[in-house]
């Protein structure tokens, strides 16, 4: 008679190395990982696509992504984790996010447009960029502004020292709380 062998459990999934986090909004280097983190907040988006480009041409995409609403959103963040031997070339990135076009209640996405992240900490424009193109219904690849990656630094081991505090720089408020009755004087 075989005897059953045990069953082992499935190995945890890494979720954030896998399918990015939500946090901090914006593109992010992960040095330990070599990959960069792409999170962009939207209320109401209904799919978004990662376009990233090499400064060299601005117009058409090296690498391109489209989210998984599943696996790439938490909440109403969209994010990504995605590899530096993937990106190739690329130095700039913007997005491209397909939604409800209801101008009557401010909503106005066109999945052709590419959009600057709102969190990039740079921006690049491009040599045709075109506020008209960009303003008007259409694609406007090659013409919109991109957000720049931030530099592929390891982050400073200062960055987690909390800062030291000094007594004479602190500021002391008081306030009272409840009333205090004062003896009537007759």
């Amino acid at each position: 008679m075989a005897q059953a062998t045990p069953r082992q459990p499935a190995p945890e999934r890494d979720w954030d190395t896998m399918d990015g986090a939500p946090s901090p909004l914006g593109a992010t280097w992960i040095d330990a990982q070599r990959a960069y983190n792409f999170a962009v907040y939207s209320r109401n988006a209904t799919g978004v696509t990662l376009v990233c480009y090499a400064q060299a041409d601005p117009t058409h995409p090296v690498y391109e992504q489209r989210l998984d609403p599943y696996a790439n959103k938490t909440g109403r963040i969209w994010h990504c984790r995605v590899a530096e031997a993937a990106l190739g070339q690329a130095t700039l990135y913007g997005y491209r996010v397909d939604g409800p076009n209801t101008p009557a209640t401010g909503d106005r996405f066109d999945a052709q447009k590419v959009l600057l992240d709102p969190y990039a900490r740079a921006v690049f424009f491009p040599p045709d960029h075109s506020r008209v193109a960009c303003s008007a219904p259409g694609p406007t690849a090659g013409q919109a502004p991109l957000g720049i990656l931030p530099p592929k630094v390891a982050p400073s081991p200062l960055a987690d020292t909390p800062r030291p505090r000094h007594g004479q720089d602190a500021v002391v408020y008081e306030m009272a709380i409840g009333r205090k009755e004062l003896p009537t004087s007759a």
